[in-house]
């Protein structure tokens, strides 16, 4: 069995982060790893812990998704001229919306 120990952590950098109004808990994962999560979350019964990793998961399946898609967006216009209509169509909304929306990203450098 393996034992940590504290080689084996990484250190919490609060500076940027006030816990002070923040009431957490530590929990296990699925895997069995602790994390910090608000008290509120602890409380849940396991169905309703459940739905939050369930509603995380599709989350971060749509923050992954919409990066995507802003990155095509730009490459649209910047390696292939696309117009802001023709982008807006592809989404289901007019040029305008689009170019409100996406004049003003820029890629995160992935």
């Amino acid at each position: 069995m393996f034992m940590a120990t504290r080689d084996h952590y990484e250190p919490l950098d609060t500076d940027e982060t006030d816990f002070d109004d923040e009431d957490v808990a530590i929990m296990k994962d699925d895997e069995g790893r602790a994390t910090l999560v608000p008290r509120s979350l602890s409380r849940l019964s396991a169905e309703a812990r459940s739905q939050t990793r369930e509603i995380r998961e599709v989350a971060e399946q749509i923050h992954g998704l919409q990066a995507k898609l802003d990155a095509l967006i730009l490459e649209g216009r910047d390696e292939f001229g696309l117009s802001w209509n023709a982008i807006g169509w592809s989404i289901g909304t007019s040029g305008q919306n689009a170019h409100r929306r996406w004049s003003t990203v820029e890629t995160s450098g992935d």
